[in-house]
């Protein structure tokens, strides 16, 4: 199966304009995986929806396969622009390409600049931590950005 079609069918069987596919994957044993996410909260019966259109619109007498729908969930790396929209205002954790570690709140987000972070800022001092009395905001271009995710905090 070809991966740019499964992409192509995913996006037609979206149930509105508030959801997006975040990512496919096609293995060579046919096992597709769609990874959706929406604006709002995505639902067991949103992906069982989607999931059961793109199924009546592929031919298993043709080709047989595996496919799963579910939601790209908000701890898992994030993969496309509209996930750091959705999620402004929440804690998140950023890896960047020289290997240092970022995590704070998500104050912003500029298609194809970057995004905006508020991080508590961390001074060693005597091999201990200590935290600095104001938080920092930095800019994080996203072509530094290895990995970026949710925190779920309490």
């Amino acid at each position: 199966m070809n991966k740019k079609e499964i992409e192509n069918l995913a996006n037609d069987v979206l149930i509105d304009d508030s959801y997006f596919v975040v990512e496919v994957t096609v293995s060579k044993s046919n096992v597709i995986e769609v990874y959706v996410d929406a604006d709002k909260e995505v639902t067991i019966a949103d992906c069982t929806k989607m999931s059961r259109e793109m199924e009546s619109r592929l031919d298993r007498d043709q080709e047989d396969f595996q496919l799963s729908v579910s939601s790209a969930g908000f701890t898992k790396p994030f993969k496309v622009y509209r996930q750091y929209r959705k999620n402004i205002g929440r804690a998140m954790e950023v890896m960047t390409r020289d290997s240092s570690r970022r995590t704070g709140t998500l104050l912003d987000a500029k298609e194809g600049e970057g995004i905006k972070l508020r991080v508590e800022d961390f001074k060693k001092n005597n091999k201990k931590k200590k935290k600095s009395e104001e938080p920092v905001e930095v800019f994080i271009p996203f072509e530094e950005i290895t990995i970026a995710k949710g925190l779920v905090t309490f």
